[in-house]
């Protein structure tokens, strides 16, 4: 399947690096297939889809509809039971039992569409949620099994529990694509590939350098500095550190 840039186009990297056709002209959507040098559209758009998948692990969310593939576990310890608060007639009752998943504007949870929300009931037997059980309507609805605040990317365990262990809660989910990519977005992702291009690619370009502005590599040390100024922005997850 060919990658398609979501956000941001290969006509505004090629213009973050000034790459110029062979006739010295800027690139446009018109004759972007005319770039100077070795490199090419296709060969950009590579580099996009890297950045947009750095930009939606980072940012731990994403503005195009994207699906956790592979498990994403959790564990169920001792101190997620007993830090749980009892809620009920009278302040007793059951255990609501929260979980920060890993993303953040999650779908609603489905089974139809591939969703998978499973508990390690015993030492080999996992149960799925999203057939046995019900969502509730909140975080202390007493008739729903589970909840999600979606938008937060919080998972509340309302009724049975898995067993206590490492990697003992397991979900497949979709998330992303609700809304429109914002501009600092699109314009991160674009310095992320073009900073990458330099790095691995230098010799396929030509481009042009105004001598009397910043080097190539001091305009990459402030694509960084922008890069990691728009990742704390949209970075809800405080419990998940921030590599560059």
């Amino acid at each position: 399947m060919v990658f398609s840039p979501t956000y941001v186009t290969a006509v505004r990297v090629a213009n973050i690096l000034n790459l110029t056709t062979a006739n010295g002209d800027a690139i446009t959507s018109g004759n972007i297939d005319e770039l100077a040098g070795s490199i090419s559209e296709a060969i950009i758009n590579d580099y996009i889809e890297g950045a947009e998948q750095h930009l939606d692990d980072k940012c731990n969310r994403a503005w195009r509809l994207k699906t956790v593939d592979d498990y994403e576990y959790h564990d169920f310890l001792s101190r997620d039971y007993y830090g749980a608060g009892y809620w009920g007639y009278g302040g007793y009752g059951r255990k609501s039992v929260v979980k920060d998943l890993k993303f953040d504007e999650i779908m609603t949870l489905d089974n139809g569409e591939g969703d998978v929300l499973e508990l390690l009931t015993t030492t080999d037997t996992w149960t799925d949620l999203l057939i046995t059980g019900s969502s509730g309507g909140s975080p202390q609805d007493s008739n729903g099994d589970y909840f999600l605040q979606g938008k937060e990317g919080k998972l509340y365990l309302l009724g049975d529990l898995p067993i206590f262990g490492y990697d003992v809660i397991r979900l497949k989910y979709r998330y992303g694509g609700n809304e429109t990519v914002p501009a600092s977005i699109g314009e991160a992702t674009g310095m992320r590939a073009a900073s990458r291009i330099l790095d691995w690619l230098p010799d396929t370009i030509v481009r042009s350098e105004d001598s009397g502005g910043p080097s190539w590599g001091d305009l990459q040390k402030r694509w960084t500095e922008l890069i990691a100024d728009t990742i704390k922005q949209y970075n809800n997850k405080s419990f998940k550190p921030i590599y560059l």
